[in-house]
C-alpha cells in the first residue's frame, strides 16, 4: 500500500469520497424491496422528474449522453425512474456538497473501474485489496488479465469461434432431453399444488408453457456477415488502453441506439455472450437462457453417466426456470408483462410456506465472523435451490425407471447407487472456500446462500435424500419439521 505516496490532504479527500458514497448507499432502495419490482418501474416524464429531483438539470445530462446517437430528448420525453427516494434525495443534497467532492467522486469512480488496465503499481494495490477481501494471493498474470478482457469485451465474437470449434449437436441433443424432462415435472408439480387456487394455477401453467428455451447458442451467432456487421462500429488499434475505452464506448452507445428500436421478444443480440459460463432466467421476456459455456466440465457431458448430469446441470435448468414462479416471477406475466397475476389467497399461502424457508435459513450462523445467514435477503435462491433439486431428481428417478435401469452404469471404485450419486453430484456444485472477509461481503450483499448452506439447507429439506443415505430421523440431515414450497 506504500507505492503511492498520498499527501495528508488527499487521503482526507478519499476519506470524503467514501463518506459520500457511503451516504448514497444509505439511500438507496434496500434489497428486500427491490423484491417488489412495480416499486421500482416509475414512468414519468423527465419534466416530473425535474420537479420531484429540482436541483439536478435531469434534460441537459440525458441529452449529453444521446447526443452520439443523434437522439434528443424533451421535456415531455417519457423514462422510467427506478428509485424515486434516491433522486430526491440526491437533489436534497446537491446544494449544500461542494463540486470539488462531486467531481473527485466521478473522477474516482472512473478510476476504480479501470484500475486493471492501469500501469503495475495500480495493480498492485488493487490485489492488495482482493487479497483481504477475496482471498487472492496473488497478481493475475497479464497474459491472463488480457484474455479475460478480451472475453469480457469481445464475448459475441468468441462465442461465434466457441461455437464453431466445441459445441457438438450430440451435446445440444442431450440437454435438449434433460431441459424437456426438468420442464414436466415442473409442469406436474404446479398441476399437484393444492394451495393454489385454479384460475392462478393455469396462468402458471401457461406461463410454462409459453416460457422460451434458449439453449446453447442462438443461430445467428453462427452467421459470420451478422457478427461483422454487429462490430461495424467499433475500431481497435494496437494500444490496449485506447480499445478499452473505446471497447466501453462502443457498447455504451449501442445500450443508447436501443432507445430508437422497438424491443423485439428473444432479439438474438441479447443472447450473444454464450461462453459464458451461466444460466439464468430473464423475467421481462419469460425467457430460460442456458449458455453453451456451462454445458461442460462438472457442469454436464454428454457421454457420462445420467445421474451426474442431473444432479449439476439439471438442478441448475430446475433452480433457474423456477424463478419464473416466485416473489418476482409472479410480478410477470406469460409474455413478461409487468403484472401480478396471483390471486391474494393463493400469495397468501405461498408467502406462509416461504416464510418457513426463512425461518429456517436464519437459524444458520457462522461462529467465526458472528454472523447469521439473511433468510429474507436469500428466500428467492433458497426455494430456488430447494425446487429446482427436487425437480431434477424426480426427473432422473422417473426416467431411470423408464429407460436406464438395466443400462445406467455405476462409477468404478465406489459403493455408492445412482440415486446416491446424483446427490453427490448436487454436493460437488456447492464447493467452495472463501476468507472470512469474503463471507462476510457475501451475508451482506449476495441474494445466494454460502455453498454450505445451498447443500446442507436443501438437503435436510429432501425427503428422498434421507432415504437414500437412510439418515436417521431427527438428525442434522433429516430433522421431523421440513420446509417445502412447492
Amino acid at each position: 500500500m506504500n507505492d503511492i505516496d498520498l499527501e495528508p490532504k488527499l487521503i482526507d479527500e478519499m476519506r470524503e469520497i467514501l463518506n459520500f458514497e457511503k451516504m448514497l448507499a444509505n439511500n438507496s432502495i434496500t434489497k428486500e424491496e427491490r423484491s417488489n419490482i412495480t416499486r421500482l418501474y416509475n414512468e414519468m416524464t423527465i419534466e416530473q422528474l425535474e420537479r420531484i429531483s429540482p436541483n439536478v438539470e435531469w434534460l441537459q445530462l440525458i441529452n449529453i449522453f444521446t447526443e452520439s446517437i443523434q437522439l434528443t430528448l424533451t421535456n415531455e420525453s417519457k423514462i422510467v425512474v427506478t428509485d424515486l427516494n434516491y433522486v430526491k434525495f440526491l437533489s436534497d443534497i446537491m446544494p449544500s456538497t461542494s463540486k470539488r467532492l462531486i467531481t473527485n467522486y466521478i473522477v474516482w469512480r472512473v478510476i476504480k473501474s479501470k484500475i486493471g488496465i492501469l500501469d503495475s503499481t495500480w495493480r498492485r494495490l488493487k490485489q492488495t485489496y482482493n487479497s483481504v477481501n477475496m482471498g487472492h494471493p496473488r497478481i493475475e498474470s497479464r497474459w491472463l488479465q488480457c484474455v479475460s478482457h478480451t472475453y469480457a469485451s469481445l464475448g459475441t465474437a468468441l462465442s461465434n469461434i466457441y461455437i464453431k470449434n466445441h459445441f457438438t449437436l450430440k451435446g445440444k441433443n442431450k440437454i435438449d432431453e434433460i431441459v424437456d424432462k426438468i420442464r414436466a415435472e415442473l409442469n406436474t408439480t404446479i398441476n399437484y399444488a393444492t394451495w393454489m387456487d385454479s384460475r392462478t394455477k393455469q396462468s402458471a401453467l401457461d406461463k410454462l408453457a409459453s416460457m422460451n428455451f434458449r439453449i446453447g447458442y442462438p443461430d445467428e451467432l453462427l452467421d459470420d456477415d451478422l457478427i461483422s456487421k454487429y462490430y461495424e462500429n467499433l475500431t481497435l488499434t494496437e494500444n490496449y488502453f485506447e480499445n478499452v475505452i473505446a471497447l466501453h464506448k462502443f457498447f455504451v452507445e449501442s445500450s443508447f441506439k436501443s432507445l430508437k428500436e422497438i424491443n423485439y421478444r428473444n432479439d438474438w443480440r441479447k443472447y450473444t455472450d454464450v461462453i459464458d459460463v451461466n444460466a439464468y432466467y430473464y423475467h421481462q421476456e419469460n425467457s430460460f437462457i442456458l449458455n453453451a459455456g456451462i454445458l461442460q466440465d462438472r457442469f454436464f457431458n454428454p457421454d457420462r453417466p445420467n445421474y451426474l448430469n442431473y444432479g449439476s446441470i439439471g438442478e441448475i435448468i430446475g433452480h433457474e426456470i423456477t424463478h419464473g414462479f416466485d416473489s418476482i416471477g409472479k410480478q410477470y406475466d406469460k409474455t413478461g408483462r409487468l403484472r401480478n397475476w396471483w390471486d391474494p389467497k393463493t400469495d397468501e399461502l405461498y408467502q406462509k410456506k416461504a416464510s418457513c424457508m426463512v425461518d429456517q435459513y436464519n437459524q444458520y450462523s457462522f461462529e467465526q465472523i458472528a454472523m447469521n445467514l439473511n433468510g429474507d435477503n436469500t428466500k428467492d435462491e433458497n426455494i430456488a435451490d430447494n425446487i429446482g433439486v427436487a425437480l431434477a431428481y424426480r426427473a432422473y428417478v422417473r426416467a431411470y425407471h423408464s429407460f436406464w435401469s438395466e443400462t445406467e452404469q455405476y462409477l468404478p471404485g465406489l459403493s455408492y447407487n445412482p440415486r446416491q450419486l446424483f446427490w453427490i453430484s448436487y454436493g460437488l456444485e456447492n464447493c467452495e472456500k472463501m476468507t472470512d472477509e469474503m463471507l462476510k461481503i457475501t451475508l451482506q450483499l449476495d441474494t445466494h446462500s454460502p455453498g454450505k448452506y445451498r447443500l446442507n439447507g436443501v438437503v435436510s429439506n429432501s425427503r428422498s435424500f434421507a432415504s437414500d443415505f437412510g439418515c436417521p430421523t431427527a438428525s442434522p440431515m433429516n430433522p421431523e419439521t421440513k420446509c417445502q414450497v412447492w
